[in-house]
Formats: structure tokens, C-alpha cells, sequence
């Protein structure tokens, strides 16, 4: 699973974005809710903005 992919979803629910942690297994569920076989097409990544994710989810967890 690529970290920061953003996939289109079936049924025509709004895209998500995989905050896959590189190298992690997490089997058939990914973000403890979304089956991987619920994932249609990969539509492009996030990574040129992953420091301003990381720190984003970091003052959201944490508060710093």
C-alpha cells in the first residue's frame, strides 16, 4: 500500500487518502476501516506535501 495515495472508492463515495505507514502490514484493513478491496482506481499521491500532512496530524495527536 502506497503512503499518501489518493484512491477513488466504490460506489461512488468520496475519494480517501491512504496515510499508509511505510513498510507496515496492516493485512486486508487499512485505516482501521476502509477494505482494501474497496479501493478502485489510484487517482495520484499527496507526497510533495507530506511534511505539512505529518506536521498536520502531529498538532492533531500530540498539540504540538
Amino acid at each position: 500500500m502506497e503512503r499518501l495515495a489518493v484512491h477513488r472508492l466504490s460506489h461512488g463515495k468520496p475519494p480517501v487518502v491512504i496515510l499508509q505507514y511505510p513498510g507496515m502490514d496492516t493485512g486486508d484493513i487499512v485505516l482501521a476501516g476502509i477494505r482494501k478491496s474497496s479501493l478502485e482506481g489510484r487517482m495520484g499521491d499527496l507526497l510533495a506535501y507530506e511534511y505539512e500532512i505529518s506536521r498536520a496530524l502531529s498538532r492533531l495527536f500530540f498539540g504540538n
